[in-house]
């Protein structure tokens, strides 16, 4: 299957799992559903992240996960997660993305591991996400980490340590491409300050990593 493929799958549950009970749900998936069959090759794997039909994929997605029925926001981070992948997701929207995931760790085990695979796609995907806002999704998996459940904590602790060594990666990538630059002489600079990934809260919340 395609990826376009396991998202309309995951649509049509939701929209099978709300038809009684949420019925506006329901309808939202069901227009996500016909834009999803409307693209023209439903192989290729890609949606425009700022084309006019990604608030209407996100709609639904985000109307099940302010329900308070587990099974609902499981699947709806389950979309959630194949439209992260998809990079149809557009930057203005990742605010309320992560506001959501943390609105919902309270809801199960389940609920929590799908937060932390949509996190890791989140930041891994979407680059742009910096300063606090990235400090914001970290915490996320700081706060899953202390928990009682064993394969939620040591999945949280694993997801945190990769995403801070891609997080590293990224600043050291960013200050190489910047050393090579042209720079006048006497000139100062600051690295880590300019360097968009980096906050001072940022920086402290990654040395609990190690």
């Amino acid at each position: 299957m395609s990826s376009l493929s396991f998202l309309a799958s995951e649509l049509q549950s939701l929209a099978s799992e709300t038809r009684r009970k949420h019925p506006e749900i329901r309808e939202a998936a069901e227009k996500a559903l016909a834009i999803l069959r409307a693209q023209p090759d439903a192989n290729s794997g890609s949606l425009s992240r700022d084309g006019p039909q990604s608030e209407e994929l996100l709609r639904p997605v985000f109307m099940g996960c302010s329900t308070k029925n587990a099974k609902v926001v499981a699947i709806s981070l389950g979309s959630l997660q194949r439209l992260i992948s998809l990079k149809a997701v557009p930057q203005s929207a990742i605010p309320k993305i992560v506001a959501i995931m943390g609105d919902t760790m309270s809801q199960g085990v389940d609920i929590q591991l799908k937060v932390l695979q949509a996190l890791l796609s989140l930041l891994t995907n979407y680059t742009d996400i910096h300063d606090e806002l990235l400090g914001d999704a970290l915490l996320l998996c700081f706060r899953l980490q202390e928990s009682r459940i064993a394969v939620v904590s040591s999945t949280a602790a694993a997801t945190l340590r990769q995403l801070v060594m891609f997080v590293f990666d990224k600043v050291v990538e960013t200050d190489k491409s910047q050393a090579e630059q042209e720079v006048t002489p006497g000139a100062v600079i600051n690295f880590a300050r300019r360097n968009h990934y980096y906050s001072p809260s940022f920086s402290e919340r990654c040395l609990l990593c190690f």
